[in-house]
C-alpha cells in the first residue's frame, strides 16, 4: 500500500516537474552535493528566496548591490519547486528500474536500449532454431551421400557392373554437386538459404525416386549422379555455410562445427538404416523411402522454422562491402586454399566411398562394415563439434594438421587390417577416419570467412567448393580404377596418404605474408 501511494505521489511530482520545466524552472535534486565553488546549494536556494521576499537582490562580486527589482511570481515558483521535491522523495526511496519508463497510468514500456536487447535476443533465438533445423537437414542430405557406399555393393551384386563404373556415378554426383556451388552461393547471397533448402528437398526426393527405377548405367548416372546431386547441393553445404556465417559471424568455426555435426549424425543413423532397408526390402525401396524422408522433414520444417539472417550479410567485412570474387581470385591464398580443398577431398572421399567394399573384401560382413560406417559418423560428430571450437581457439591450420594426421593413421590401420583381419582394426579405422576427415570439413569455410568475409562470401565459398568437389569426384573414381587394374586397393591407399600430406602443406603455405586479400579478415593460423 505504501509503495503504491508513493508511486502515485511520484507520478504527480513528475507531471508537476514537467510543467515547471516547460515554464523554464529546473528543479535540483533534494540531496544535491556541495559544490566547492558555490557551497551548499540548498542553503543558497533558501537564502535566495528570503532575499527575494525582502526585495534584496543577491550580492554581485566586484561592486555594491543594485536596487532590488522584484521578480514576478518568484515565491510561487519556489514553492512549486519545493512541492515537486517533496513529491519526488518516494520515487527516490523506491526508484523505478532504469531500463523502463514509468508512464502516468502506471504502465511500463521498454526503453530503447532494452528494446534493442530484446530484438537481439529474438534474433539469436531465430538463428539457433534455424541452425538446429539445418543440422537435421544436412544429416538427411549427406546421409544419402554416404549411403552410396551401401548402394554400391547392392548394385554390384545385382548387375555385376565394374567398380569403376559404379564409382563413376558417384564421381558425377560429386562433380555436379560442386559445379552448382558457385551459382548456389550467389543465390544464397541474394535470395537467402531458406528457399534453396525447400527447392533442394523437392529435387532430391525426385532424384532418389528415379534412382529406385534404375535398369541401365545411364539411368543411375542421370537419376543419382545429376538430379540427386543438384538436390543435395541446394539443400546442403553451401547454403548452410552462408546461413551459419551470417547468423554467427563472430564464432564461425564453432557454429559451423556444431551445425555440420548433423552430417555425422546422418552417417551414424542413415547409413545403417539404409543397409537394413536394403536387406529387408531391397535397394529400390531403400531409395524410395529415403526420398520420402527427405521430403517429409525438410520442406515443412524449413518453411516453419528456418529464417534467413536479417539485414543481409553480417560482420565488419560485409558493412564495408568485403572482398569481391575478382579480388579473391587474384590472391595466392585463394588458390592455395583451393589446392588444399581439392587434395584433401580426393584422399578422404576415396576412403569413404570404398571403405565398405574394402572391409567386405577382407573378411568383414556387410552388416559389420555398415556398423563401421556408423562409427565413422559417430566419430565425425565429435570431430566436427570439437574441431570447430578448436579452430577458433588454436587456429585453423593447426587443427587441420591434426585432422589430416588422423586420416593418415587410419590408412595405416587399413594396412594392418589387410594382414590381420578382425573387427578391432576395422573399428579403429572408423574412429580415426571419422575424426580426421570431419575435423577438416568446417575449417576451410571458416578460413574462407577469415580471408574473404563480406557480402560476396557465398559466391567465394562456392568457388572453393568446386575444387573440393572435383577432388571428391576424382578420388572415388581413381580408387575404383586402381582396383580394376591391380585387383587391390594398396596403391589407392598410398595416394590417399600422399594427398593428405600435400593438402596440409598447401594450407600452411597460404599463411605466408602477401597472401591476404585487400579488405579481408585476419588470417587464422
Amino acid at each position: 500500500m505504501l509503495r503504491e501511494r508513493g508511486g502515485d505521489r511520484a507520478r504527480r511530482g513528475l507531471r508537476r516537474l514537467g510543467r515547471l520545466r516547460e515554464s523554464g524552472v529546473h528543479a535540483r535534486h533534494p540531496d544535491h552535493a556541495r559544490h566547492p565553488a558555490h557551497g551548499d546549494h540548498r542553503g543558497h536556494r533558501h537564502a535566495l528566496g528570503r532575499r527575494h521576499r525582502r526585495g534584496v537582490p543577491p550580492d554581485r562580486p566586484g561592486g555594491p548591490a543594485e536596487p532590488a527589482r522584484p521578480r514576478r511570481g518568484a515565491p510561487a515558483r519556489l514553492g512549486a519547486r519545493r512541492a515537486a521535491h517533496r513529491a519526488l522523495a518516494p520515487l527516490l526511496r523506491h526508484p523505478v528500474h532504469p531500463g523502463r519508463v514509468l508512464l502516468p497510468e502506471g504502465r511500463r514500456r521498454l526503453a530503447p536500449r532494452d528494446a534493442r536487447a530484446a530484438a537481439l535476443s529474438r534474433a539469436a533465438g531465430a538463428g539457433r532454431r534455424s541452425a538446429a533445423v539445418t543440422f537435421v537437414t544436412l544429416g538427411l542430405s549427406y546421409g544419402v551421400w554416404y549411403s552410396y557406399s551401401v548402394f554400391l555393393v547392392a548394385l554390384l551384386r545385382e548387375f555385376g557392373w565394374s567398380r569403376s563404373l559404379l564409382a563413376g556415378a558417384f564421381s558425377v554426383f560429386v562433380l555436379v554437386h560442386g559445379a552448382a556451388a558457385p551459382a548456389l552461393g550467389w543465390l544464397a547471397d541474394r535470395i537467402g538459404p531458406r528457399r534453396l533448402f525447400v527447392a533442394g528437398a523437392a529435387i532430391l526426393a525426385l532424384g532418389l525416386g528415379l534412382a529406385g527405377a534404375v535398369e541401365r548405367p545411364w539411368h543411375l548416372y542421370a537419376a543419382f549422379g545429376v538430379v540427386s546431386a543438384i538436390g543435395v547441393a541446394c539443400a546442403g553445404w553451401v547454403p548452410a555455410v552462408v546461413l551459419v556465417q551470417r547468423w554467427f559471424p563472430t564464432r564461425v568455426g564453432a557454429a559451423l562445427g556444431l551445425t555440420s555435426a548433423g552430417i555425422g549424425v546422418g552417417i551414424l543413423l542413415v547409413v545403417p538404416a539404409t543397409q537394413a532397408l536394403v536387406e529387408w526390402l531391397g535397394w529400390r525401396w531403400a531409395f524410395r523411402l529415403a526420398a520420402l524422408a527427405v521430403l517429409a522433414w525438410t520442406v515443412p520444417m524449413t518453411l516453419a522454422v528456418v529464417r534467413d539472417p536479417p539485414g543481409g550479410p553480417a560482420g565488419a567485412g560485409a558493412r564495408l562491402g568485403g572482398v569481391t570474387p575478382r579480388e579473391a581470385l587474384g590472391t595466392p591464398a585463394f588458390w592455395l586454399v583451393c589446392a588444399a580443398s581439392f587434395l584433401g577431398s580426393l584422399g578422404t572421399q576415396m576412403l569413404l566411398v570404398h571403405q565398405v567394399a574394402y572391409l567386405v573384401d577382407h573378411g568383414i560382413s556387410a552388416l559389420a562394415a555398415a556398423s563401421v560406417v556408423s562409427l565413422v559418423g559417430l566419430a565425425s560428430i565429435v570431430g566436427k563439434t570439437g574441431g570447430g571450437w578448436l579452430s577458433d581457439t588454436i587456429g585453423r591450420r593447426v587443427t587441420y594438421t591434426l585432422g589430416m594426421a588422423c586420416v593418415v593413421a587410419s590408412v595405416g590401420v587399413l594396412g594392418l587390417l589387410a594382414r590381420t583381419p578382425g573387427p578391432l582394426p576395422a573399428y579403429a579405422y572408423g574412429a580415426l577416419v571419422g575424426v580426421g576427415y570431419s575435423v577438416t570439413a568446417p575449417l576451410l569455410p571458416a578460413l574462407v570467412s577469415d580471408l574473404f568475409r563480406g557480402r560476396h562470401f557465398g559466391t567465394i565459398v562456392g568457388i572453393v567448393q568446386v575444387a573440393n568437389s572435383v577432388g571428391g569426384a576424382a578420388g572415388p573414381w581413381l580408387g575404383g580404377r586402381v582396383f580394376d587394374l591391380t585387383g587391390s586397393y594398396r596403391d589407392a591407399l598410398l595416394v590417399a596418404v600422399a594427398t593428405s600430406v600435400a593438402a596440409t602443406g598447401a594450407l600452411w603455405l597460404s599463411a605466408r605474408p602477401g597472401g591476404q586479400p585487400p579488405g579481408g579478415g585476419r588470417i587464422a593460423s
